[in-house]
């Protein structure tokens, strides 16, 4: 397959003393990185002082204690779901995909899109099972772009529909269309029957022969893996979600459960579309948040606030360990 040579070839350049060099630079790199994004400008400083205000409400047990151990439920649910992709065909175990996923997370604070998850996650694994990481990371990918979409675009639609005060059949069809059309894309990837039907009556035709072998790399995963994985994205992006809102909650938010929900996944799923690294994206999610809840009592300065220790727990608390891992990793190798 091209994609996997390419990647085999780029692999194949990184010697070991290489890729030894190339961990140290890079952990200690995102360590800088790390320091400078928290440090810069006066967002910490704000967050520190509302954090102190909040806790003094004594809201600390009822809310922000639930969404801090929602963080590890969090990424449990993420190596989950790649293990699933991964198969035991691939013979890592749990402690070495955990450590893969805690690199992906450090090395993706750097990229637009979070896409250095994947060589975050190949270059603490064995050098064996390198194409195999990516390549079940970048459907792991699918599958939570999967669930920003089946749980986003509905949400979305009908803030739209609010805002503009539509009606009408036309709403509803509009808001299940794209989650119908990623069905139809998840059963020609993953459903082998329905691909060799389809093989049998488009096998002429030049473009289908073309996607055929774009998609070999994804016939060894099975269509119950492959639903598993997916359903896992689903459960995942629920609880990161109603982590954000147990923090709004927990900062003096007074939104619903069906508002908040409804409006936080809207918001990522405009998000995903904006190309930006993790630290950047923290900006650009407030902005958003103060769009879809400017109609709701709810202070811009909590949206920043709750949206800042989404940020410091699910990323940059991982990231440091992702960081640590990559270090260490240099460290056995030596």
């Amino acid at each position: 397959m091209v994609e996997k040579d390419f990647i085999s070839r780029s692999l194949a350049f990184f010697t070991p003393k290489r890729r030894r060099f190339l961990r140290q630079l890079i952990g200690l790199g995102l360590i800088v990185l790390l320091a400078w994004q928290l440090s810069h400008g006066d967002q910490l400083v704000q967050w520190w002082q509302d954090l102190q205000r909040s806790l003094e409400n004594g809201n600390a047990f009822t809310y922000l204690l639930p969404a801090v151990l929602l963080m590890p439920l969090n990424w449990t649910l993420e190596t989950l779901k790649w293990r699933q992709l991964l198969g035991n065909s691939s013979g890592l175990s749990w402690r070495e995909t955990w450590a893969s996923v805690l690199a992906g997370i450090s090395v993706s604070l750097a990229t637009p899109n979070r896409i250095g998850e994947y060589g975050g996650r190949a270059m603490v694994a064995p050098v064996g099972q390198a194409v195999n990481i990516v390549w079940t990371s970048i459907i792991g990918s699918l599958c939570q772009w999967t669930a920003f979409v089946v749980c986003g675009w509905p949400s979305l639609c009908l803030w739209v529909q609010s805002w503009y005060n539509w009606s009408g059949i036309g709403t509803w069809l509009l808001a299940l269309s794209l989650p119908a059309i990623l069905v139809v894309v998840w059963l020609v990837l993953f459903r082998m029957d329905l691909r060799s039907w389809l093989n049998q009556k488009l096998h002429n035709y030049k473009w289908w022969r073309w996607l055929q072998l774009q998609l070999k790399g994804v016939a060894r995963i099975s269509t119950t893996a492959a639903l598993r994985a997916l359903m896992l994205a689903i459960v995942r992006f629920v609880v990161y979600c109603f982590q954000f809102l147990l923090l709004l909650w927990f900062y003096g938010a007074s939104l619903s459960l069906i508002d908040g929900i409804s409006g936080i996944f809207s918001i990522y799923l405009i998000q995903a579309g904006i190309p930006l690294p993790p630290g950047l994206s923290v900006i650009s999610r407030s902005e958003i948040a103060v769009l879809f809840w400017d109609g709701i009592a709810v202070n811009p300065l909590t949206i920043v606030s709750a949206t800042f220790s989404v940020y410091l727990l699910n990323l940059v608390v991982p990231a440091i360990l992702g960081a640590w891992v990559i270090l260490r990793k240099n460290k056995h190798n030596r």
